[in-house]
């Protein structure tokens, strides 16, 4: 760690809006006044840990009245993955770091996904969703994603910028039930994928920690020529597996994703054809001249 440096400097996953040099005593430290964030760790000149500061970086709690377990839980929430949580950073690659998506990232990551999703995913963009909103249908996902520790997030290492994400969950629990509530534009989305899995679940006896499922697969298009796709999927592969998952699932949209896929052996189950596919009477995924359907695909894990 720098001289006085505030251990939560990389709270909330994102750069800081505003940073300004304090002084405590004989030590600078510090502090992060562009989040309101309740507490964060300062240390000093040699490193040392002097203790629990507000978001103003005045000292609340000495670290010598804090406890070693609270001591503890403060170092792995506020210094994540930067300071000592080595076990989040799962994968390395090109300069690209791959991590368990930790819950102080979640905003930006959801930014990042919305608007990789609005411009470019095949289904977003023929149903006209807002990359405001899916960053919203992103953070719904968020306590979800968080708890099961199975959303690998790809972070540039020169800027520190979230520039891709695969969002993986467990197939058998159902996603918040507010995801359905988010508006008109995305309910074809729900109708089409509701079919794909119903399809897929009715022969089968779901049960929690066998089946991965790899949900949202988003990379920032400025971002070429690092493979982050495909190392994301990798890492959430891994991961599943080291978590005793049994059965990788994807609903793949579009061609790219589709043979990013079948590379890692997926094979196709289910298909439903964007031409065929009608709404309420409506064609909605017309549009779409590039892409074929969504394709349901599942790898054997085990």
């Amino acid at each position: 760690m720098r001289k006085g440096q505030v251990a939560s400097q990389y709270c909330h996953g994102a750069v800081l809006s505003h940073i300004q040099q304090l002084s405590l005593g004989q030590t600078d430290i510090l502090s992060d006044i562009g989040f309101k964030q309740v507490f964060s760790l300062a240390a000093g000149f040699q490193d040392e840990l002097l203790g629990v500061v507000d978001g103003y970086g005045q000292v609340i709690v000495p670290i010598h009245e804090v406890s070693r377990l609270a001591h503890a839980l403060i170092i792995y929430n506020n210094f994540g993955k930067r300071y000592g949580g080595e076990e989040m950073v799962l994968n390395e690659a090109e300069g690209v770091q791959y991590e368990l998506l930790d819950k102080t990232e979640l905003n930006e990551m959801a930014v990042m996904a919305g608007e990789a999703f609005a411009c470019y995913e095949p289904v977003t963009t023929a149903l006209g969703i807002p990359s405001e909103d899916f960053a919203d249908f992103v953070r719904l996902l968020g306590p979800k994603m968080v708890q099961e520790e199975l959303t690998v997030i790809a972070r540039n290492q020169e800027t520190k910028q979230i520039i891709g994400a695969m969002i993986t969950d467990d197939f058998a629990i159902e996603p918040p039930e507010e995801i359905l509530h988010l508006g008109y534009k995305f309910e074809p989305m729900w109708t089409v994928l509701d079919e794909l899995d119903s399809r897929y679940k009715q022969k089968r006896n779901l049960t929690k920690g066998e089946y991965l499922h790899f949900f949202l697969l988003a990379v920032d298009h400025r971002q070429t020529g690092k493979n982050v796709a495909r190392n994301l999927v990798q890492t959430c592969l891994e991961n599943g597996i080291e978590k005793g998952y049994k059965t990788g699932v994807v609903e793949a949209t579009g061609v790219v994703s589709q043979h990013i896929f079948r590379e890692f052996g997926f094979v196709d189950r289910f298909e439903v054809l964007y031409k065929n596919f009608m709404f309420q009477g409506k064609q909605v995924f017309g549009s779409i001249e590039e892409h074929s359907g969504i394709i349901l695909m599942d790898k054997a894990l085990a």
